[in-house]
């Protein structure tokens, strides 16, 4: 391969934030590996690169928490899931209310012992939710997608909204 090919061969990574499309974006890879369009590389599940792979999926804003897997020490492009601020927050509120992810069921000394759910499902407006949410994890999810280097060339940042569109 020339210089000049080797220099447009980028490895394809897709990125998302938490609440942003991860759901979404993994079903669709997933019906291409199915349908043996492509083979996705989950990084979140194998760090370890497969021998074979088309495209590299790793999902709620990790990869901004290991800075080597967005560096220039790689060959790639990616693409990066946002959505809207607001929507990031409701969504996660709505979603911390009943979900089981262990994290959410740990007792916390700075809620007086509650956990993060109980927490939350003890306020008693959602305006009150969506503040404790924007203090907490939704506050970090949206100061992630703040980080975004969206000067670097390889970058491209996609909203979840534009992905969304109904056009039905």
């Amino acid at each position: 391969m020339t210089e000049s090919a080797e220099a447009t061969a980028l490895e394809p990574f897709i990125g998302t934030f938490h609440k942003t499309g991860t759901t979404l974006v993994a079903k669709i890879l997933k019906g291409l590996e199915r349908d043996g369009v492509l083979n996705t590389w989950w990084m979140h599940d194998d760090p370890e690169a497969p021998e074979q792979w088309d495209i590299a999926f790793h999902y709620h804003s990790r990869y901004l928490w290991e800075p080597d897997l967005i560096s220039d020490a790689h060959d790639r492009r990616y693409v990066l899931l946002v959505r809207d601020p607001r929507d990031v927050i409701v969504s996660s509120v709505k979603y911390h209310l009943d979900a089981t992810e262990e994290w959410l069921h740990k007792p916390n000394e700075e809620f007086g012992g509650q956990t993060y759910q109980q927490k939350l499902q003890s306020l008693s407006t959602d305006a009150e939710r969506q503040v404790f949410e924007v203090e907490r994890m939704g506050g970090r999810i949206l100061g992630m997608m703040r980080a975004i280097r969206q000067e670097d060339p390889r970058i491209k940042v996609v909203h979840l909204e534009r992905l969304m569109t109904d056009y039905d």
